[in-house]
């Protein structure tokens, strides 16, 4: 074959060819280079320098290798002349430059060109102008580059403009804005270099003052200027020159002339003088008293003077005329008036010495006189005797002042008085209490015109007269006033107040009863408290009483107790009135109580109220404005106003049918330490014990023990009809009884029969709860009739209910139920049973033929009301029983979805032909087993159901169990049941986490489609990574986990293993150092065969680089553009200018490198680097 090659123009430049023409083969010929790509034709193009083969393959499969080494081009860098050295100029010159020349050994110049730049000096005006050269030949290498530097200097001072003397200014001392003005002027300087030259530093001169007067002088100010450059200019002088020849003037409000009075004469004026350029002038004061007139020194007139001067000698003064007058009358105090005396001698006579504080504003002497004039009144009342006394001031002026005093002669002769009423009904108690003026003498006379006195009085009409003298003779003066004394309509009389102890404050609507005790006769009387607590009872018989304050709604709503008894028994007498308070309040000590009624329904509930007037309806009872209401009408009072007699807080409101007996104790408590209390139930019902032991606390236990004084109370209430069912709560009394020949009247307690028992702790200390009904019922006898049932079967178990003896017995006419009466059997009977509910049962085995009992019934609440019956039953045998089959059971592949109920036993056994029921057999499941294999998760229920649990484990299961005729115990037969439970299903998943990622993952999101979501995570590796069903793989260690989600579904229990693998992927590795491996061996043993730059070709940290190499003479061998230390390295071959073959590499030596690389700010801003130094490379 014959060859030709194209070697590359320039350095580093594919643009090589090689050739090979094929011959002595069989064509066709195949062309294969090893270039990359591959190139396949005779000749290959764009060839960089290097070692090329080509494999040529002739028809027959011959081959042959043609090779080439393509030569690199032009690749050294053209060469520029030497420039002038750096040279100094003077400003404003501008620099001149040389022009460069270039030289290239092996190729032409293609350009030379230069880039200008300026550093700005240290001043303006100066500054360092550079210009670099750099050639570029054909192949376009880049020669270094070469510099002239010229630096321009400024050395010259800047000059004045302004005209010397020109800002010189003459001005007066007050004229502050015109010295500012001359302070403010400039002068104006140039520079040659600096176009800007206002740094002009000026040095104030201080005012200099004339040796005569400090407000004149002059100011010397100058000025000097550098330029930026620090050349100072010459200096710059002003002179400013201060005079004064302005007269002060006075200022501020100036006294004017003025009339004034003798004691108004002002202090003189503190005047101000102001100069235009003086302070604190000097100021000089006269005055002069002139023009006395009549020898009065307080009329005259007065000249005053001001006089002052600047330092420049100017002169001013001010003049005020002051006329002064007494126009004032003398002052003093008239002595006071004198009122009420009840003669004219009382007056006594004037004197001018009375007025004891006559003064003059001006004199020192006052002339005083006096005159006296009356109204010539008579001096009693109404017709008042008045003298007025004239004292009459002057002083030396003529001023005059009349100063007047009266004194009045009126004799108010009075008389009052306050009757205290007689206190019953013809009593003679009654009071008068006079008032009368004094000096008066007073006479009380009755209706009969006799003199008495003021006490011990009856009722009546009574005429006070009061009389006084009113001057020395015989004149006198009177008055009269009447007083009524009442007295009652009663003669018998109490009365109180209900008190809050502990707020001092009176109780309003409490309920007070007065009830007649012995032998005293008369209603009992009931009286609502005021607002003001207060309560009375009147016009009652005299005897024995009692009053009770009704406190039902004061202890339960209020919590108020009394603090003494809420009873004062008491004997009332005519015309003795009685008080008596009730005082209420908290209480420490244990309470216990609450109500005792008649429970006409009978069903223990307080349900019923005392229908006073018979209409069926509960009335509403108000009360007249003496607090009173019928008590034999009393319904209900609607204490708080809540417009209900219902719910804790209308405790005591209601007539609720409650009873009591005063005349012995039926409510009896036992209580700790000893306790024993019997207690009275009051009239209404209400019934309350405080024990007021050490310590009081523990069990009381509280009964209702009657006698026949509360049963003769309380049936006599209940007769009356009118204790009824309240109209919203259904009656539950049973229908009317019908009339039997033999009746009787029980009264029985229906609520709390067995009593109460109260636990009193410090925390509970309040127990009003203890409530007691009573009913009272007319009785007739109950009757028990005759009962038969049969043939009955006689069988080996219990036949239930085979007849019920209670449908055909009555109570009152009425068929009973189990709850009426309480059943007992008289004569039994073995194969019998009568139940609590009256049915009857034969027991198992019994004997054909007839089999009887004997019965009695009792009403339940009352236990002496009975009757008794006989029971007759027929039993006949039973027929023979029909065979029991069992069939043996398989119950397999029991697992997913198949867990729970899997059967019945029972339902491939039969009795005869007929399948087997419960209504037919017995079942049970047998203990013994023979040892077969059984689960505690494998279950029989009583009906023969089989259910298998989910938790049970893979494995077979054998049961057995028995089947037995009810009617035949004997009559029996027995199968086995077999279950396979298979093993519980497996599935296997896998996902990978990051170790640096802190998101959590959702484990349900991993499943298999359709898993239910109740599973549970199970870590059996203690990872500690899953909480519910989030995983979270921060900070996990390397490698593979496993992770259960057991799934415990009753129907199909299963499990998934989550295998779990743990990577670092996700971690961010900070941003390796660019490090220069400044050797390298390129022999070809594969070890440190490149130049080494860690980290350069982390393009992520480092975008962009270029890496130029040159030998020792400064030619670049190597240059490229995102160097990445393999394949596109610096291995020892040449890509630049040399004369080396690329086959052979550079030799051996020192080389020198430039790496310009960019990197990444904070802010993911470019930012440029670079890195040079010496590089060896050894072979």
């Amino acid at each position: 074959a014959s060859q030709s090659q194209v070697n590359s123009s320039c350095g580093g430049v594919s643009s090589g060819s090689a050739t090979v023409v094929a011959s002595g083969g069989t064509g066709p010929y195949t062309y294969s280079w090893n270039t990359t790509p591959k190139q396949t034709l005779a000749t290959a193009t764009n060839l960089p320098s290097g070692n090329y083969s080509a494999l040529i393959t002739d028809a027959k499969g011959c081959t042959y290798t043609a090779t080439f080494e393509i030569l690199d081009g032009d690749s050294v860098k053209p060469i520029i002349d030497p420039l002038p050295e750096t040279s100094t100029i003077n400003c404003p010159a501008e620099p001149v430059f040389a022009q460069a020349t270039a030289t290239d050994n092996n190729g032409t110049i293609a350009s030379l060109t230069f880039e200008d730049t300026t550093t700005p000096g240290n001043c303006s005006g100066s500054y360092t102008k550079t210009r670099t050269w750099t050639a570029t030949d054909a192949c376009g290498n880049i020669s270094l580059p070469v510099s002239q530097t010229i630096i321009v200097q400024d050395i010259n001072a800047p000059t004045w403009e302004t005209e010397t003397a020109s800002l010189n200014k003459t001005i007066q001392c007050s004229d502050a804005s015109a010295l500012t003005s001359a302070q403010a002027l400039f002068p104006i300087a140039s520079d040659l270099c600096d176009s800007d030259v206002s740094n002009i530093v000026k040095v104030s001169g201080v005012f200099v003052a004339s040796a005569d007067c400090s407000n004149a002088g002059t100011y010397t100010n100058t000025w000097t200027v550098k330029d930026d450059c620090g050349n100072t200019s010459d200096t710059f002088t002003q002179v400013i020159t201060i005079e004064d020849t302005t007269k002060p003037t006075f200022i501020g409000e100036l006294p004017t002339d003025i009339t004034v009075s003798c004691d108004a004469v002002p202090e003189p004026a503190n005047l101000e003088a102001s100069d235009n350029c003086n302070g604190n002038l000097p100021i000089v004061f006269s005055e002069t008293k002139s023009d006395i007139q009549n020898g009065c020194s307080t009329n005259y007139t007065l000249t005053r003077t001001w006089t002052t001067s600047d330092c420049g000698l100017n002169t001013a003064s001010y003049t005020q005329i002051i006329i002064v007058r007494d126009t004032t009358p003398p002052t003093g105090k008239a002595p006071v008036n004198v009122a009420n005396l009840q003669t004219i001698t009382d007056i006594p006579l004037g004197n001018p010495g009375d007025i004891k504080d006559a003064a003059d504003n001006c004199s020192t002497t006052v002339d005083i006189t006096v005159s006296d004039a009356n109204n010539g009144g008579s001096g009693c009342d109404g017709n008042a005797y008045i003298l007025t006394r004239t004292y009459t001031l002057t002083d030396c002026a003529g001023n005059k002042t009349e100063l007047k005093q009266t004194f009045t002669v009126e004799n108010k002769v009075s008389v009052t008085g306050v009757a205290s009423n007689v206190t019953c009904f013809g009593g003679k108690d009654g009071l008068i209490l006079v008032t009368n003026s004094p000096g008066s003498t007073v006479v009380i006379r009755n209706e009969n015109n006799e003199v008495v006195s003021n006490t011990n009085l009856p009722a009546g009409a009574y005429t006070l007269t009061a009389t006084s003298s009113v001057n020395s003779g015989s004149e006198t003066c009177s008055a009269t006033a009447t007083v009524v004394i009442t007295q009652p309509t009663y003669r018998v009389k109490i009365s109180g107040q209900i008190i809050n102890k502990d707020t001092n404050t009176p109780i309003a609507n409490v309920p007070v009863t007065l009830v007649p005790q012995g032998t005293t006769t008369g209603p009992v009387l009931l009286r609502i408290t005021g607002t003001d607590g207060l309560y009375n009872f009147s016009g009652m018989v005299a005897g024995s009483y009692v009053v009770q304050v009704q406190d039902a709604n004061l202890n339960s709503v209020h919590q108020l107790y009394p603090i003494d008894s809420s009873l004062f028994f008491t004997t009332l007498e005519d015309c003795k009135i009685q008080e008596h308070n009730f005082e209420y309040g908290k209480s420490t000590l244990p309470v216990l109580g609450d109500y005792v009624w008649y429970d006409t329904n009978g069903n223990g509930v307080q349900d019923e109220w005392y229908d006073a007037n018979n209409d069926g309806i509960v009335t509403k009872n108000i009360p007249d404005t003496n607090g009173a209401i019928d008590y034999s009408q009393w319904e209900w009072i609607d204490l708080n106003g809540d417009g209900s007699y219902t719910g804790p807080s209308n405790v005591g409101e209601l007539n609720a049918g409650g009873f009591g007996n005063a005349l012995s104790a039926n409510v009896i408590i036992d209580g700790p330490n000893g306790y024993h209390q019997e207690v009275i139930v009051g009239r209404e019902g209400f019934w309350r014990d405080r024990p007021a032991s050490t310590n009081p606390y523990g069990d009381y236990t509280i009964k209702l023990v009657k006698d026949a004084n509360l049963d003769a109370v309380a049936a006599a209430l209940g007769a009356t009809g009118l204790v009824k069912v309240l109209p919203s709560i259904t009656n539950k009394k049973a229908p009317n009884k019908t009339s039997k020949s033999q009746l009787h009247t029980v009264c029985s307690t229906t609520s709390g029969a067995s009593g109460y028992i109260a636990t009193v702790t410090p925390e509970d200390l309040v127990h009003l709860d203890a409530d007691f009904g009573v009913n009272c019922k007319v009785l007739s006898d109950i009757v028990a009739n005759d009962d038969t049932a049969g043939p009955i079967t006689g069988v080996n178990h219990i036949t239930t209910n085979v007849l019920n003896v209670l449908p055909n017995d009555t109570l009152e006419g009425i068929v009973v139920t189990a709850a009426d009466v309480i059943i007992t059997t008289v004569t039994p009977n073995e194969f019998l049973q009568l139940n609590a509910n009256g049915s009857v049962d034969v027991l198992a085995n019994a004997p054909s033929g007839t089999l009887t009992l004997v019965y009695q019934i009792c009403e339940a609440d009352h236990t002496t009301n009975c009757d008794t019956a006989t029971v007759t039953i027929t039993i006949v045998d039973p027929a023979p029983p029909t065979p029991v089959i069992a069939t043996d059971d398989v119950y397999s592949n029991i697992g997913c979805n198949t867990f729970g109920l899997v059967g019945n036993v029972l339902v491939n056994d039969f009795k005869g032909i007929t399948r087997a029921s419960l209504e037919l057999v017995n079942f049970t499941l047998l203990a013994q087993n023979n040892n077969a294999k059984t689960d505690p998760n494998i279950t029989f229920d009583a009906l023969g159901n089989v259910t298998v649990s989910s938790l049970t484990p893979a494995g077979t299961y054998t049961y057995s169990y028995q089947i037995c005729d009810k009617l035949s115990a004997d009559n029996c037969d027995t199968a086995t049941v077999t279950i396979t439970v298979v093993p519980n299903g497996i599935v296997n998943i896998s996902s990978q986490a990051c170790n640096d990622d802190s998101t959590l993952i959702d484990l349900l999101a991993l499943l298999p489609e359709n898993t239910p979501s109740t599973g549970v995570w199970i870590d059996p590796n203690n990872s500690n990574t899953i909480q519910g069903n989030t995983f979270n793989a921060l900070g996990l260690a390397l490698g593979n986990y496993t992770f259960e989600y057991k799934i415990t579904d009753q129907n199909c229990p299963r499990s998934i293993l989550l295998t779990m693998e743990i990577n670092d992927d996700c971690k961010v590795l900070a941003c390796g150092n660019v490090v220069v491996h400044n050797a390298f061996s390129p022999n070809g043993d594969g070890i440190n065969d490149v130049f080494r730059i860690d980290s350069i070709d982390d393009t992520t940290c480092y975008p962009e680089n270029n890496v130029e190499i040159y030998n020792r003479w400064g030619i670049l061998v190597f240059e490229t553009d995102n160097y990445n230390n393999t394949s596109n390295a610096f291995d020892g071959i040449s890509r630049g200018r040399t004369t080396v073959k690329q086959s052979e590499g550079l030799p051996t030596g020192t080389y020198f490198y430039i790496i310009n690389y960019k990197s990444l700010d904070g802010n993911n801003v470019l930012q440029n680097n670079k890195k040079d130094g010496y590089l060896y490379l050894s072979k």
